[in-house]
């Protein structure tokens, strides 16, 4: 999820729920016990094409994650800061609409203690992946929620021989900093997964694209592209080539116009001190956008076939 869009969907929650600042500027570790309480670590390497212009250089998006909290659960902090994948858990062949904005608000309550979320400095991150060395800026998080405050890492930038990396290792190197200590591991990025066919049929969204052999499947995700995008439709697809989204799914999303992304995702624990736990999320993905308006009752292509890089 883009910062516009996530930020549009903090300031609903942050109106809705009347948070108010709760004094968390300072660094280090929320070791207080007044209520439920953890940390995590994420780092996600996005390889993401935009399908509607063939001619476009692929983006790589970095976005990592170094938190501690109090007073909230996992769940919440993981859906407020878009760590955690919409939808959840699926199984093949299932597909999930989910509200990012209700499950993170569900997660706080609003006559406990305040709630506090710590994003730690980790010090340097930095990626090594075929085309070369890439150093993600730390950025201080937006005064959007209160209680939200820190350091996250952050970029996203077009690269004409992003496609070398496809296939190949990212290493993943922390330097250690005041809060979070050094670390570094290793991931094999996915195959490219350039969608073949986008087609509006009566029972739903047909997809097809290049199928390949990756042992977790396929994640798609629909969202809508108007409004604060909170809403997601989530489905989890055999790596075989094709899957349809049912319609019925998609009324339950309630988008007219959508982006639609089809994604082969792996994933990497590491450890660091400072954090219970981390992981790496590394992903390809084909994004194109679609009038959905065109699957009731109207059948047709959206796209021409793009080749794998």
């Amino acid at each position: 999820m883009s910062w516009c869009v996530r930020s549009l969907a903090l300031l609903v929650a942050a109106a809705t729920f009347g948070w108010l600042p709760t004094g968390c500027g300072g660094g280090g570790e929320l070791r207080d016990a007044a209520g439920a309480g953890g940390s995590f670590a994420h780092i996600a390497v996005s390889f993401v094409h935009r399908h509607e212009d063939p001619a476009s250089q692929m983006r790589l998006e970095t976005e990592a994650m170094f938190v501690t909290f109090r007073n909230a659960e996992t769940d919440g902090i993981e859906a407020l800061l878009g760590t955690s994948p919409a939808g959840g858990e699926l199984k093949r062949g299932e597909c999930r609409t989910t509200d990012r904005q209700a499950r993170f608000t569900a997660a706080f309550n609003p006559d406990g203690p305040d709630a506090e979320v710590l994003l730690l400095d980790a010090g340097e991150v930095q990626l090594r992946l075929a085309p070369g060395p890439v150093t993600l800026a730390p950025r201080r998080y937006p005064e959007l929620v209160p209680f939200v405050s820190g350091v996250y890492y952050g970029d996203s930038q077009p690269s004409a021989d992003l496609d070398r990396a496809l296939g190949g290792d990212v290493l993943v190197l922390g330097s250690g900093g005041p809060e979070v200590g050094p670390f570094a591991a290793s991931v094999v990025v996915p195959p490219d997964l350039p969608l073949a066919q986008v087609s509006p049929l009566r029972q739903g969204l047909d997809l097809r694209w290049t199928a390949g052999r990756e042992p977790e499947g396929v994640r798609i995700e629909v969202r809508g592209v108007r409004g604060d995008g909170s809403r997601i439709l989530s489905c989890a697809a055999p790596d075989d080539g094709a899957f349809l989204i049912p319609v019925a799914a998609l009324v339950e999303l309630g988008a007219s116009e959508a982006s639609v992304a089809v994604a082969r995702i792996r994933r990497q624990p590491f450890s660091a001190t400072g954090v219970m736990g981390g992981e790496i999320v590394v992903a390809v993905r084909d994004v194109i956008d679609v009038g959905l308006g065109e699957v009731f009752g109207l059948r047709g292509e959206l796209l021409r076939p793009r080749t794998a890089r």
